[in-house]
């Protein structure tokens, strides 16, 4: 009789055991990613966001502007004058990104290809010479 006790208590924590490695190890952060449908891109871009290709935060701002303090995505200088305002829309799959002179008059705009949609990610690529070069955006 107590060996019969004994395996009982043994197969007893033998499946707690089971139990609780398979609920540690089934869910991961991929699981969570996959089981939230992103908003439109327009929506889903506002917050702040860091890059596969270069070291520097990009915050894009529900008013349009953007914060880009590395130059991460775009910087621009012409004759000493540095164009600092920073404004970004999309239009269908491109992100584009202006920087106007201080004056107001004159900017400059870089295009970028948006190529997926997901909530804490969005893939984008620059064309540079006919290359695409792809980035992809996670959210801080």
């Amino acid at each position: 009789m107590p060996l019969k006790n004994f395996n009982h208590r043994k197969n007893t924590r033998f499946l707690l055991i089971l139990t609780l490695a398979f609920v540690a190890f089934s869910c991961s952060k991929d699981d969570e990613n996959t089981s939230c449908t992103a908003p439109a891109v327009e929506e889903n871009i506002i917050g702040t966001w860091t890059n596969n290709f270069v070291t520097g935060d990009v915050e894009f701002k529900t008013d349009g502007t953007y914060t880009d303090d590395n130059e991460v995505f775009f910087g621009y200088e012409l004759n000493g004058v540095v164009y600092d305002d920073r404004r970004y829309n999309i239009v269908e799959d491109t992100l584009n990104l202006s920087l106007f002179a201080p004056s107001g008059t004159d900017s400059a705009v870089v295009f970028y290809l948006i190529t997926d949609n997901k909530c804490n990610n969005i893939e984008i690529s620059f064309d540079f010479g006919g290359t695409l070069i792809p980035l992809t955006l996670n959210r801080k």
